[in-house]
């Protein structure tokens, strides 16, 4: 149930049922009070020659004339009970004695006055049967008025408050509890807790405050993934610019060693590449960086048919190069909105990783098509021949710098930001990518995007 809906029900019914409870016991008080009257007048007005009824009828049959006598006017009134106590203090009929009637009887037994509450107390005897005390008891005060009846129309509407104040109490608290334990959530996540978690109590509601919870939770995760990423991110490129450094140094060395004017025209040579290597290697970090926090992407309405042609054609040459043949499959038009800078380098990223890792040889296949079922999307699928990656590296490949298996690396390349590059333009464009080694060996990369 949604919060907002929790709030007002409960609030409302807490109102609604509070004024009902006062409305009906004040109904009820009422009623009970006017029926207790009148059942004092009708009591009263029975024991009005009760006495004297009582006295002749022990004259003329005794105590059990007496007993049957009591029976009877109790059933011809049923809610007025009669009751004849005997010198020993036994009810004729064995009936329990009430407790507001017992002083009655005990003042009688004593000897002292019959001072009570009761309309009728009335000592009659008989020479040979000797003496009995009749008791005219009126029925029990209802038990609303017996309860409500002490306090009053105040009393009723401060027992109204604090039932309300009470149920009010357990509503609010319901809704703070969570709320204070997002707040403490958020405190240890600001203070740099990355693993802090809301309550599995919070996240199992139902209603905005358990969305709130889990969408904290969500957060929580992106954030410990990214702080993880910038962490690991930061060891792998410290550990690839390592390597350019310590070949610079030793050749800068070389270079202050040189015999000749040939050896430290070599050993220069040397440092221009490894400084160009460096600045390459800068650049593919920069490139990371950039399309991660590029704003927004250059959308327009594109041809990927036609860009993945062209770049077939242009990539081509290398892989002759390596001997390597380039298979496509490809409609002739498939239109889709893109960035089309971001979706390229995406795509040549891919397809370069594919070339580096086939062997000589061995073919690369590229097929595009709208997927089945859904047309609102586009698969873009790169295969290739090459050693595949291991089944627990098929998500790390697209994270930069990751040093895979040694089958993978056989091929001579290092780890690199290409396929970073391309996962995170795919993702920016509200895509998908992925890998799977295929059955024949070798990789299959797939690119999914909306059209």
């Amino acid at each position: 149930m949604p919060l907002y809906l929790r709030i007002f029900l409960g609030f409302w019914l807490v109102i609604v049922l509070t004024l009902s409870a006062v409305v009906l016991v004040n109904l009820q008080l009422q009623r009970d009070q006017d029926a207790a009257a009148e059942m004092g007048q009708r009591a009263q007005r029975f024991a009005e020659g009760m006495g004297g009824r009582a006295q002749a009828v022990l004259d003329r049959g005794g105590p059990a004339a007496l007993a049957r006598w009591a029976r009877g006017d109790q059933q011809r009134h049923r809610r007025i009970t009669v009751l004849v106590i005997d010198d020993t203090g036994s009810e004729l009929l064995g009936r329990r004695v009430p407790t507001r009637a017992r002083a009655v009887v005990s003042n009688w037994l004593s000897g002292r006055a019959l001072e009570a509450p009761l309309p009728g107390a009335q000592v009659i005897s008989h020479p040979r049967h000797g003496e009995f005390l009749v008791l005219l008891v009126p029925p029990a005060r209802p038990l609303v008025l017996r309860l409500v009846g002490p306090l009053g129309p105040w009393g009723v509407l401060a027992v109204a408050a604090v039932i309300s104040g009470i149920a009010c109490l357990f509503l609010a608290r319901s809704v703070t509890q969570p709320i204070r334990a997002l707040r403490r959530a958020g405190q240890a996540l600001g203070q740099g807790r990355l693993t802090t978690r809301v309550d599995r109590t919070l996240i199992q509601r139902g209603d905005e405050l358990g969305d709130l919870g889990r969408d904290f939770d969500d957060m929580a995760a992106r954030l410990e993934r990214l702080v993880a990423g910038q962490q690991q991110l930061l060891r792998d490129v410290s550990h690839e610019l390592r390597s350019p450094l310590t070949r610079l140094q030793m050749a800068l060395t070389l270079v202050e060693q040189a015999r000749t004017p040939e050896d430290r025209q070599r050993h220069l040579d040397r440092t221009a590449l490894e400084i160009q290597r460096l600045d390459e290697l800068i650049g593919q970090i920069l490139s990371v960086s950039r399309v991660r926090d590029q704003a927004q992407l250059a959308y327009q309405p594109m041809d990927l048919s036609e860009m993945l042609g062209d770049l077939i054609d242009s990539i081509g040459l290398e892989a002759d190069a390596a001997g390597v043949h380039l298979q496509a499959d490809l409609p002739d038009r498939l239109a889709l909105s893109a960035d089309p800078e971001w979706l390229r380098r995406a795509l040549e990223n891919v397809l370069r990783n594919a070339v580096t890792h086939s062997p000589a040889g061995g073919e690369i296949q590229v097929r595009a098509c709208a997927r089945a079922g859904d047309p609102g999307m586009v698969e873009v699928t790169i295969s290739d021949e090459g050693p595949g990656v291991a089944a627990d590296q098929l998500e790390a490949i697209f994270e930069p710098f990751v040093r895979l298996s040694i089958e993978r690396s056989e091929t001579g390349a290092g780890g690199g930001v290409g396929l970073a590059i391309a996962r995170t333009a795919v993702e920016r464009h509200g895509g998908t990518i992925r890998a799977e080694n295929r059955p024949a060996g070798g990789l299959s990369v797939t690119l999914a995007l909306p059209a």
